[in-house]
């Protein structure tokens, strides 16, 4: 499972598309990317460079902000983050999402309970949404987040978190996940044949760093540079 999930997320990180947003548009995968510990994601989609978003999805931009205030220990970025979070959670918004920011307020303030609750609310909410059956039967975000968790937290902290008694938690990956030391990288579970070799050669690329255009409050990713550094890339070549 923990590479059915890195093989999926590796293919949804190289098509690389528009969507009008800056790099908040990648945290709905980058969700999916943690839940197998592949944290080049985070680190490739919102990188740290480019600050916190501004141009997206209400959600995705206050969510974004807040992990990316977490990941790189900013404090400035959570004084910020922060109250956006708690302006989005007493606005009518979907519980699903509410449950990931709360999730996520609650590692910023070590809150252990809050987290426990909110991370079991992110799987209860999780089968109410009109999306394919798959995610209603394992949700990845909630894996996602706490491995999210594991980064952020002391290991005491951490291993105070109970993971969800829902059915749409996988227990046995987590403890899989666990007795193999939690791998960041996983592999492919397809391998092309000889006549279809370059696409074992594209999958085993790093993923591109996001690159935004624009300016102010509307910048957007830049899809032709990410797309020629990752030619450029595979070319054995300096973009």
């Amino acid at each position: 499972m923990n590479n059915a999930i890195y093989h999926y997320s590796k293919h949804r990180l190289l098509d690389i598309k528009a969507g009008g947003y800056d790099h908040s548009l990648y945290f709905w995968n980058v969700m999916d990317s943690m839940a197998c510990n592949y944290k080049e994601a985070i680190e490739k989609c919102l990188p740290e460079e480019l600050g916190l978003c501004k141009n997206g999805y209400p959600f995705y931009v206050v969510a974004s902000n807040l992990l990316m205030a977490l990941w790189y220990k900013n404090q400035q970025w959570m004084e910020l983050a922060y109250p956006a979070g708690e302006k989005f959670l007493c606005q009518k918004k979907g519980l699903w999402e509410k449950a990931i920011v709360a999730y996520l307020m609650a590692l910023s303030k070590n809150d252990i309970e809050k987290a426990t609750e909110a991370l079991g609310d992110v799987c209860k909410y999780s089968t109410r949404l009109d999306r394919p059956k798959i995610y209603k039967c394992f949700c990845t975000e909630a894996h996602g987040l706490y491995q999210i968790a594991r980064y952020i937290l002391s290991e005491d902290d951490f291993n105070r978190i109970e993971m969800p008694a829902n059915d749409n938690f996988c227990k046995g990956l987590i403890s899989w996940q666990s007795k193999h030391n939690y791998p960041e990288k996983g592999e492919m579970i397809v391998h092309y044949p000889e006549k279809l070799e370059v696409m074992n050669h594209i999958f085993d690329l790093p993923l591109p760093r996001c690159i935004l255009m624009g300016s102010g409050g509307r910048k957007t990713i830049d899809t032709e540079r990410m797309k020629k550094n990752l030619i450029a890339e595979f070319a054995g070549v300096d973009s």
